[in-house]
């Protein structure tokens, strides 16, 4: 009998938080949400992202000054990881098509920035020019376009046994890669 009560005493207090909530509410039908349009994304804020120092004779970012982002100025970046060799030379094929789709006027405030790390630290390894041909052909063409910075983990190069001589000149090497991802995202490089 103590049970019984104990129900239709629970039972009554979820019915009368019902009818309150109901008269709370103006209704006795529930309306369904309204519907969410997309807003245009705001003009981001002024940013600093990395310029290309005077002093660093390859004009990578080794060395690097900052400088406001404008609206008008593309800064992107590629993490690169866990990508097959046709997967990144997919990649450097992309890379290729946002500068050959980028109209000339334009081309010298675009930035593109190719952060390697894990397995993929492996596609600039001098050493395996043979098991990858034109990969690193391909690298150096896009870098020689003064648009696109290639980044290998040092951790990651390190793994497997790759030291600055086993890299190409081109190729920049930072300690950490997800540190450089969280730096480029904080100067406003947007990810690809």
């Amino acid at each position: 009998m103590k049970n019984v009560r104990n129900m239709l005493a629970v039972v009554l207090a979820a019915t009368l938080t019902i009818i309150l909530l109901l008269w709370a509410t103006g209704g006795s039908t529930p309306r369904p949400p309204a519907p969410v349009t997309p807003q245009p994304a705001a003009a981001p804020a002024p940013l600093t992202a990395p310029a290309p120092a005077t002093s660093d004779p390859r004009g990578d970012a080794a060395a690097t000054a900052t400088g406001p982002i404008g609206a008008d100025i593309a800064h992107y970046y590629f993490d690169v990881v866990g990508h097959d060799a046709a997967e990144f030379r997919a990649l450097l094929e992309r890379a290729d098509m946002i500068f050959e789709q980028t109209p000339p006027p334009e081309r010298p405030r675009l930035r593109v920035v190719l952060v390697l790390h894990g397995p993929d630290v492996e596609y600039f390894d001098l050493r395996q020019r043979e098991r990858y041909p034109g990969l690193l052909e391909l690298a150096a063409r896009l870098d020689a376009l003064g648009v696109f910075d290639f980044k290998v983990c040092t951790v990651s190069a390190e793994q497997r046994e790759l030291d600055a001589d086993a890299l190409p000149a081109f190729v920049e090497l930072v300690p950490y890669a997800p540190e450089e991802i969280a730096r480029l995202e904080a100067a406003g490089f947007v990810r690809l």
